[in-house]
């Protein structure tokens, strides 16, 4: 068969199986009730997403630096001002190391060499 034959055949739409909630939901709700519950240990959302672990490392990280200074910062407001100032801090860098290194950062000398 070519791809011409594939592209316009057509299946007719009785042909199609029907799935119902009472094919799929109600067999899948019976095995996990049978699945035996000892030994079955839930994921935790830091599990499955272990990169907020380590912003919410980050953000105790800034309000321990940040002192009383931080007692009516929001968490999204530290979010920023850490992005932000890591920014400007590597910005200031690499600005730092193209005037020492004749216009090229550190880490473009390194993949040079």
């Amino acid at each position: 068969m070519n791809m011409q034959s594939i592209e316009t055949a057509s299946i007719p739409s009785d042909s199609l199986p029907f799935y119902t909630e009472d094919k799929i939901i109600t067999p899948l709700a019976q095995i996990l009730e049978s699945y035996p519950q000892q030994g079955f240990i839930r994921p935790s959302l830091t599990d499955i997403f272990p990169e907020q672990e380590y912003e919410d490392k980050e953000v105790k990280k800034v309000r321990q630096i940040l002192g009383e200074a931080d007692k009516d910062t929001t968490t999204e407001e530290i979010k920023t001002f850490a992005t932000e100032v890591q920014y400007l801090c590597d910005t200031l860098l690499d600005q730092f190391e193209r005037d020492i290194f004749d216009g090229m950062t550190l880490r473009e000398l390194l993949n040079e060499g």
